[in-house]
């Protein structure tokens, strides 16, 4: 696989990736199937949040509302891209990264219209349970996190980006932790109880910023800790952008 190699100025880089973005939304918008996650928002608002009484309730399901829908959308990008068409778009572009990260920002967008329309529609539907503003402003860079995060690991576990094994050993490293608890309960005997504590230290350190990410969406606070976890999972979100490029870059030039 052949691509271009005269040099680039940043500025016509940045113009053929934004170029790229817009391709990208107006095809996913003119399939249609962006009516799906459009549509998700309003029936979350209407058949889950309409009787809400409480705000940090409400503000819970818009944290668990963008790890679902940023999971789906990345995953229906990834398989378009995929498509012929698309793989002629890769030719044509300077650098692979352009393409990558083009379809890792389109997912981005595509989710924030969602969680706007959800927002909206909460505000609407449930007036009870409405936050005041200061409220909805403070949440957002966690919501926005946790989209980056969830775009970039559900990036990674599709087969655009990686091998079969590889999925495996990603979707092990982000399940066990989770569900360590029962794992534990049925390994385990009083007489190993060093060990096991061993490991709820090491699986509660991988869980912390995660869990507390998603606290602050749904209680936001500003304090040290919370500045300390928005770094983590910013790093975490362009640690996992890294690994989609250099995964990508193998793939491809492995088949060209």
């Amino acid at each position: 696989m052949q691509h271009h190699t005269d040099a680039q100025t940043p500025g016509r880089t940045l113009a053929i990736f934004w170029r790229v973005v817009a391709g990208i939304i107006s095809e996913h918008v003119l399939s249609q199937r962006i009516l799906a996650e459009w549509g998700s928002a309003v029936l979350v608002a209407l058949f889950i949040l309409r009787d809400s009484s409480h705000s940090n309730a409400l503000l819970g399901v818009w944290a668990l509302y963008a790890i679902a829908i940023s999971l789906y959308t990345t995953s229906v990008l990834a398989d378009n891209a995929e498509q012929p068409y698309n793989v002629q778009r890769l030719l044509a572009l300077p650098s692979r990264r352009i393409f990558i990260w083009a379809y890792l920002v389109s997912a981005n967008i595509i989710v924030y219209t969602c969680q706007i329309i959800l927002v909206a529609a909460s505000l609407v539907l449930a007036p009870l349970a409405r936050p005041d503003m200061m409220q909805i402003v403070m949440t957002i860079p966690s919501i926005i996190l946790i989209i980056s995060v969830a775009t970039g690991c559900m990036l990674l576990l599709t087969p655009l980006i990686s091998s079969v094994l590889q999925r495996i050993v990603l979707m092990l490293v982000v399940a066990v932790p989770v569900i360590w608890g029962t794992i534990a309960a049925q390994l385990f005997t009083p007489e190993s109880a060093s060990i096991k504590a061993a490991l709820d230290a090491i699986f509660g350190i991988m869980l912390w910023p995660s869990l507390h990410l998603y606290a602050t969406a749904v209680t936001p606070v500003f304090d040290t800790t919370t500045l300390i976890v928005f770094a983590i999972n910013g790093t975490i979100s362009l640690i996992l952008a890294a690994i989609a490029i250099a995964r990508f870059q193998r793939k491809y030039l492995s088949n060209s």
